[in-house]
């Protein structure tokens, strides 16, 4: 704007100019003559002609000044050519906002340089720094029938290729002056000129504009054409960041909803890549005692991953990762003093991002990125994208790890148990010895595992070994000097077994007597058993615990019955642990809290009511308190969501049955209950979920949970809703009966409110 006001106030000075010149020279030779010589009247009309008559109705000028208004009238169309050509600015600014697609702005970008400067070809090309190449992204002009579509050309080569290797503007006003000029087939081009695109110091590609005319760009023509590359990449730049964080926000869901550490581990590096348009990436992850157990990479770079992957713990560029607490970013990492140059496969992997992954304050992890697409140096958007990617990797490895912590649990509580109860039913202590010996190999996926039992006179009574391959021998060479050792400290100790191997010994005690010994031998000795120590020495104790019981019932079979109670009482203390883990996942949603508990205790009412056998009812216990265990694999963000819940949400939080059943599944103990964690929220027409089943097809325990769940969630205090009356609970179930829920344990639950049964577990 500033600079047409300025192009118009300099033609009318020169039009002024040009007046005030006339004026002067109708002074000096006509009007002070006919002035002086009485002819005012002549003098007057001379001088109004001279001021407002056309130019051409004027006396001819000198041959100096025609020649000088020649001048200024050339220089007035340039200017208004300029002006022409500076406002492609303006209509570029106006339309890239409005597009969110890189080769959209990209084909907008030629279209408006061709109709601007009327030239025959303008291409955009981007970068293949892997092969030093151009390759054709967008083209316009009346020539772009003659460039093919997969059209590539060296950096090496042609004007183009000395632009990309200089990295500055190359202005070529006569194409046939030019030894590096290349000829597109028979068309000949006067000028060419060819703008880098530069994106953080590096090649993005090009922009190049041909006219078939020579001497075609000035001065002006090239700082446009500068500042619409500059656009250009601006417009890329927020299209690339907008998408990534677009991603990021959407690979949130997946990254809650993975089940499993590594699982967790390998989706972190595939949503890394995408958000920081990493070549290659890394992930490394610390287990609870400190040791790398964990990894993942994207990406074609052998020698780099192969040097990452080896040493982990002594690796100079983990340890620079795990160090920091934020986001650290390294233009050259050969150039980077606290680490030695890495073999890098390419040396567009200089570039790198270090991502330490926290969790309460403590480094668990790092993702390393390598080499950005298109470019080589991260930028400062790709470290606030990075930030956000370890806030959301630190969140999905803690979820990874409660399942996994709840599932090794429940694993090793259903080990022991089944270990009281095998050993307890055992003949022989021979037999005990073995299961003892299954049970640990199971815990602990061992090469090795050794059982020495001894009689109630120290005597050896049985000794066995376990071999990885699950084959069972008898123990020829019974380690007696440990097993002394360990009876003696009576506690576990470790001993080195050779190189990357130790045995760890574990006394099967109570306070009553030493009945043995346990040994297991491991490989990658110090993590494997740091991690296990306390399940093992579970296990020597519930060995002993057990052999105790078992050695009793042999010996004393009036003490049948108190063995009977001790195991009740054992069972009763896994339901209490099933108990206070779902009052922690409860505790989760605050809303629910408690609700697991008392739908149980509803359920197991209306079970005894309609006369269900005594294991029935206590796996519908255990089913009610684990139903929505699945609920640890949803995000908090979509549990704790205000608002209504989007379709994609609801297809997440809809999972949780199937999520919870896979979590339980291959417990035996806890096996029968996956009907009611699995099919409680199908409805008898079959409007339910997950599978639609209908009427009987539900199995029974789910059809009594189904009453009671909805009975409780209406009884209870929401902050979202008033609470309602049993009545007014009662009446809406007895209204959906035979279309939501079996008519007949409504009919049971009508019973029970008549006969206040369930206010008096209320009250209990």
């Amino acid at each position: 704007f500033l600079f047409l006001i300025s192009l118009s106030f300099g033609s009318f000075a020169l039009y002024a100019l040009m007046r005030l010149h006339y004026l002067i020279h109708a002074l000096t030779v006509h009007s002070l003559s006919d002035a002086k010589s009485g002819k005012k009247d002549i003098a007057f009309n001379r001088l109004v002609k001279y001021l407002f008559a056309p130019f051409e109705e004027l006396q001819p000028l000198s041959e100096w000044q025609a020649k000088k208004i020649q001048r200024l009238s050339e220089q007035l169309i340039v200017e208004r050519e300029n002006s022409k050509r500076f406002d492609i600015l303006n209509v570029l600014r106006d339309q890239l906002d409005h597009y969110n697609e890189e080769s959209v702005v990209a084909q907008l970008v030629v279209n408006i340089v061709a109709k601007y400067f009327n030239a025959a070809l303008v291409l955009v090309l981007l970068h293949d720094i892997e092969n030093r190449e151009l390759y054709l992204y967008a083209i316009e002009g009346n020539l772009k029938n003659l460039v093919p579509s997969d059209y590539r050309q060296s950096v090496d080569a042609g004007i183009m290729g000395r632009a990309a290797r200089l990295e500055k503007v190359q202005v070529v006003n006569d194409t046939s002056q030019d030894r590096d000029y290349i000829k597109l087939k028979d068309e000949k081009i006067g000028s060419e000129l060819f703008v880098p695109l530069i994106e953080h110091g590096n090649l993005r590609g090009m922009l190049m504009v041909a006219i078939r005319k020579k001497n075609a760009f000035s001065a002006f023509d090239v700082r446009v054409l500068e500042t619409v590359a500059h656009e250009l990449i601006k417009a890329w730049q927020r299209i690339s960041y907008s998408h990534r964080m677009r991603a990021l926000i959407q690979s949130n869901i997946s990254l809650s909803s993975s089940l499993e550490p590594y699982t967790a581990v390998e989706e972190i590096a595939t949503v890394a890549r995408a958000t920081l348009l990493a070549r290659v990436v890394f992930v490394a992850l610390l287990d609870q005692d400190g040791a790398f157990t964990r990894t993942s990479s994207l990406g074609h770079a052998p020698r780099l991953l192969k040097y990452l992957s080896q040493d982990l713990m002594d690796n100079p560029i983990l340890g620079v990762a795990l160090r920091t607490q934020d986001v650290l970013r390294i233009r050259d990492i050969n150039r980077y003093k606290e680490i030695p140059p890495p073999p890098l496969d390419y040396a567009f992997l200089r570039g790198v991002l270090m991502v330490p992954i926290r969790l309460h304050g403590i480094n668990i992890g790092a993702i390393i990125a390598f080499g950005k697409e298109n470019t080589i140096i991260f930028s400062e958007k790709d470290e606030a994208l990075a930030d956000l990617l370890a806030s959301q990797a630190a969140a999905a490895l803690e979820s990874a790890w409660l399942i996994q912590e709840l599932r090794v649990n429940a694993n090793t509580t259903n080990l022991l148990y089944n270990l009281s109860i095998q050993v307890i039913q055992t003949d022989t202590i021979r037999e005990a010895a073995r299961l003892i010996a299954e049970t640990a190999q199971k815990l602990t996926q061992s090469k090795l595992i050794g059982v020495v039992l001894f009689s109630n006179d120290n005597t050896v009574s049985t000794a066995i070994e376990l071999g990885a391959n699950g084959q069972l021998s008898m123990s020829k060479t019974i380690p007696l000097q440990f097993v002394e050792q360990t009876l003696t400290a009576g506690e576990a100790i470790t001993m080195s077994a050779g190189e990357n191997a130790a045995v760890i010994y574990l006394p099967i005690q109570t306070s009553l007597r030493k009945y043995g010994v346990v040994w297991i031998e491991f490989v990658d000795s110090e993590r494997k058993i740091a991690a296990q120590t306390q399940s093992l020495k579970t296990l020597a104790n519930q060995a002993a615990m057990v052999l105790e019981r078992a050695m009793l019932l042999v010996d004393l079979r009036d003490q049948a019955e108190a063995l009977k109670n001790a195991l009740d009482a054992l069972e009763q203390t896994y339901d209490q642990t099933l108990s206070a883990l779902m009052a922690a996942l409860d505790a989760r949603d605050r809303e629910t809290e408690g609700h697991s508990s008392r739908v149980g205790e509803l359920a197991c009412l209306i079970a005894d009511a309609m006369k269900l056998d005594a294991e029935r009812v206590g796996i519908l216990r255990r089913g009610a308190l684990l139903h929505d265990i699945g609920k640890i694999g949803v995000s908090d963000t979509i549990l704790h969501k205000p608002g209504p819940l989007s379709p994609d949400e609801w297809r997440l939080m809809r999972r949780h049955p199937e999520i919870g059943a896979r979590i339980v599944e291959g417990i035996p103990f806890l096996a029968k209950t996956m009907p009611v964690i699995r099919y409680h929220h199908e409805r008898w027409n079959g409007s339910g979920y997950p599978h639609g089943l209908s009427g009987e097809q539900i199995p029974l325990e789910a059809r009594i949970f189904a009453v009671a769940d909805v009975f409780d969630a209406l009884t209870s205090v929401r902050p979202y809703r008033q609470t309602s009356s049993d009545k007014e609970a009662f009446d809406y179930l007895e209204k959906n009966a035979g279309i939501l829920f079996d008519p007949e344990i409504v009919a049971v639950l009508s019973t029970l409110l008549k006969n206040d049964a369930i206010e008096k577990i209320r009250t209990k």
